[in-house]
């Protein structure tokens, strides 16, 4: 019981280390500096659903099936493979690698294949859905401890991809998978002790250059980190769910300063807030919408929502309703980096949407690039087909504007009329005269 898995009959942790020491040490005392090893690391993403449907003693019965299936693996071929139980639906293995890389490559994406295959459970078939890291001594660890940590980390993504799911250990992988939790720790803190801010880009119409509003931008200072780029912290917040409480902070705070600068100035100020696709699906957000627009007094038409396109593009009459609602609520909506997704234009016609913005990434090439310029008047034509605004964003040369004026687009954003200001110096250009 203390060196074997009760339920598979494998090798458990305990006897996997001890293993694995014993294998390290001889490789590290033998001429000519040893054959090699490796360790791979097996995870069955899936093996839960078995249990979730069929129940713990069908549970169990997979797991057997299972380790036969991992036993024949390690026979087949001259690796000297030994396989172990870890824990839950985690397996491990330790492999001679005197053959070289190829060698365990080849081992690594045979058990991926047997691996993938259907398990027979019940009457039922399931897929398992097994994804696998590799690590090399000691190349990537020089004890036991670390070259299986090297093996855990290539299989969760800090690794290269030698297959669809097989995926060998990658230093420089490790390093950002480190640099990323490293900035989540600190981002599950940034609200509360008040290190997020936001910035405003003016929108301007690009024949007479006057300012029409703002699109509202999320910046993050830490004390630690410094300041850190969106393009960092969003995918990251956006996968963990940080993005949901961040969202609605970027919300209530717009809709603030909106109230603030309408009673120094005397009039509204209209303001874009992005919505990520995450929180476009929140089943809260028409409920913050209407708090803040509630709370803030809002006027109507001065608040406009960004949207991407990938947020359109799944369950579609949901998406269709809550558009509406958001419309009733006197808000507009616009579709954010429009040109990028790959979605049909249907939703155009179907979605109250009254503004596109045609990503940067067109915007750039304005000049240099014959099919960005085609994309772009392309753009302009049909929204004004379908009576919507167009606003270019990025513009950052005379050349780009002159050719937008040319292609009769609506608006523009970028730095060549201005970076994104902070707050006071937005007031600074409210003040001056139109």
């Amino acid at each position: 019981m203390a060196e074997f898995d009760a339920i598979t009959g494998l090798p458990n942790q305990a006897q996997f280390w001890r293993l694995l020491e014993g294998r390290i040490s001889a490789d590290a005392a033998a001429a000519e500096g040893g054959r090699g090893l490796a360790v791979v690391a097996l995870v069955l993403e899936r093996l839960h659903e078995i249990v979730d449907l069929l129940g713990h003693e069908a549970g169990d019965r997979a797991l057997r099936q299972v380790a036969d299936l991992l036993r024949g693996a390690c026979g087949e071929g001259d690796e000297g493979a030994v396989a172990a139980r870890i824990r839950g639906s985690e397996f491990a293995f330790v492999l001679d690698a005197g053959g070289g890389r190829r060698q365990v490559e080849s081992f690594a994406l045979k058990l991926h294949a047997l691996m993938s295959g259907p398990l027979h459970v019940d009457g039922r078939d399931f897929f398992l859905e097994p994804v696998l890291g590799v690590a090399l001594y000691p190349r990537d660890g020089r004890n036991a401890d670390a070259l299986y940590r090297s093996a855990q980390g290539a299989a969760s993504g800090a690794g290269i991809e030698l297959d669809e799911a097989v995926h060998f250990f990658s230093a420089s992988r490790h390093t950002e998978l480190g640099q990323r939790l490293t900035v989540e720790a600190h981002l599950r803190r940034a609200l509360e002790r008040g290190e997020l801010r936001l910035v405003y880009q003016p929108k301007v119409t690009v024949r007479e250059q006057q300012l029409v509003g703002f699109e509202a931008l999320l910046r993050w200072t830490n004390p630690e980190l410094g300041a850190v780029s969106p393009l960092d912290f969003v995918p990251i917040a956006e996968r963990t769910g940080l993005i949901i409480p961040i969202g609605a902070w970027v919300l209530e705070q717009a809709c603030r300063q909106m109230q603030d600068w309408a009673a120094r100035f005397g009039r509204p100020v209209k303001v874009a807030v992005n919505l990520s696709p995450r929180q476009f699906h929140q089943k809260s957000l028409l409920d913050t919408i209407r708090r803040c627009l509630s709370q803030y007094r809002v006027p109507e038409g001065s608040l406009e929502l960004e949207i991407t396109e990938t947020a359109l593009m799944s369950r579609e009459q949901e998406v269709d309703r809550l558009m509406r609602e958001i419309r009733r609520l006197g808000v507009d909506l616009a579709i954010d980096d429009f040109g990028t997704g790959y979605s049909s234009l249907a939703y155009l016609k179907r979605f109250p949407v009254s503004r596109l913005k045609v990503d940067r990434a067109f915007i750039r090439d304005l000049g240099r690039d014959e099919d960005s310029a085609a994309i772009a008047l392309s753009i302009v034509n049909l929204a004004r087909g379908l009576k919507l605004q167009v606003v270019a964003e990025g513009v950052e040369t005379e050349a780009q504007l002159a050719m937008l004026r040319e292609m009769a687009c609506d608006e523009y954003q970028g730095f060549l009329f201005s970076k994104p200001l902070e707050s006071a110096d937005v007031e600074a250009l409210l003040g001056r005269p139109a």
